[in-house]
């Protein structure tokens, strides 16, 4: 996304820095040795100088990526020091939706309770900078269609109520943003998936985040779906709890005839 040079090496300078840029997510900053002049035929190893550089990441900044050692330009080595890596922790805003922050894995989702897969189906994005906001918007796109073209057999529409998001990458190289819809919502316990192996070949997760749809909740699925309830049932609860039986007392009595 570009990089910057600074006076000084401070990397929370670089980080403000990134906090300016729509869809910067991570910094690097290191010294790096550079001619004074450029090398050329006549002067092909100038005198050097320092200069401190910060570049701004729209993706996963780590280890594995750093590969760039400096270079050659004729006689001149260009040298690279002091280089150090930071991520935004941070959770990016999607209206409609509350999120948190799950690091370098992504859920690992059960059944629900009817032993259903809560599983909707999945969207890669490659071609942009990492934004969940992507993937809110295929959550919605999701719910309108299968609302609007309800299951044949009188069923409920699935409507998706959770999302997944992570940079993917490929023995280190990123491969694109993914997006996993589900039917319900997990928590942090079940981001147990830190990637997978296929064959030769390493997949791994960063930069993984996972988001509750707060703006269309859904049908209930299981007994103990409770934020439903409050939501969608508070009405009908409210009602009910105020609700007073009327109550009706009759007396009984019966007159003995006293014969003799």
């Amino acid at each position: 996304m570009g990089s910057t040079t600074l006076g000084s090496y401070d990397p929370a300078l670089c980080a403000s820095k990134c906090n300016a840029i729509t869809g910067c997510l991570g910094i690097n900053i290191y010294f790096e040795r550079d001619p004074t002049v450029e090398p050329a035929a006549r002067c092909n190893n100038p005198r050097s100088t320092t200069v401190i550089k910060c570049v701004f990441w729209g993706g996963y900044v780590e280890a594995a990526n750093a590969k760039n050692m400096g270079q050659w330009r004729a006689d001149f080595h260009v040298v690279i020091a002091g280089s150090n890596g930071y991520m935004k922790e941070g959770v990016p805003n999607v209206p409609g939706f509350t999120g948190q922050f799950l690091g370098q894995k992504t859920i690992n989702a059960p059944s629900d309770c009817n032993g259903k897969d809560t599983f909707m189906g999945s969207k890669v994005f490659s071609t942009s900078i990492f934004n969940p906001n992507l993937c809110a918007a295929a959550c919605r796109s999701q719910n309108e269609y299968n609302t609007a073209h309800p299951p044949s057999d009188g069923h409920r529409p699935m409507i998706c109520k959770f999302f997944t998001t992570y940079l993917l990458a490929q023995n280190g190289n990123p491969q694109g943003q993914y997006c996993a819809l589900y039917t319900q919502k997990w928590d942090s316990s079940y981001a147990t998936n830190n990637g997978q192996y296929r064959g030769n070949d390493h997949y791994t997760i960063g930069l993984s985040f996972s988001y509750y749809n707060t703006e269309t909740p859904g049908f209930p699925v299981c007994p103990n779906d409770i934020a439903y309830l409050r939501s969608q049932g508070a009405e009908f609860c409210t009602s009910y709890i105020s609700y007073s039986a009327p109550t009706e007392s009759a007396t009984v009595s019966t007159t003995v005839s006293n014969t003799q």
